[in-house]
């Protein structure tokens, strides 16, 4: 299956050209298929809130708010074996994915208050 937005959301021609670029670039640094890495950034794009692309209209781009990868692909490549991260991606829920990260960050920066000296 190519790269393809239609598959994702209705995303323009100048975010899906960024998303591309964005695949290509990490695919180089980490020696992985630009095709691969291109589905699973499409899954991934966020805005800059972390909410998913919305869809593009008339005069307005799809990255007018921004642009992340939510949950990093690039961060999970500093900790895991590239398949694995890679099949990790391509499995799973990546929205409940993020989600959990989120409520572990939180929890991991309020805990600390708690904690005996």
């Amino acid at each position: 299956m190519a790269c393809h937005p239609s598959s994702f959301t209705a995303l323009d021609d100048f975010a899906v050209r960024v998303i591309r670029h964005e695949a290509e670039k990490l695919g180089r640094r980490h020696g992985l298929e630009t095709e691969r890495v291109c589905r699973i950034l499409m899954r991934t794009a966020t805005d800059a809130n972390g909410r998913p692309l919305a869809a593009a209209v008339a005069g307005q781009d799809n990255l007018s708010d921004g642009l992340l990868f939510r949950p990093s692909l690039d961060d999970a490549l500093r900790y895991l074996p590239p398949e694995d991260a890679l099949a990790l991606f391509e499995r799973e829920d990546l929205r409940r994915s993020d989600d959990r990260e989120s409520v572990t960050s939180y929890l991991d920066y309020h805990l600390a208050f708690f904690t005996k000296p």
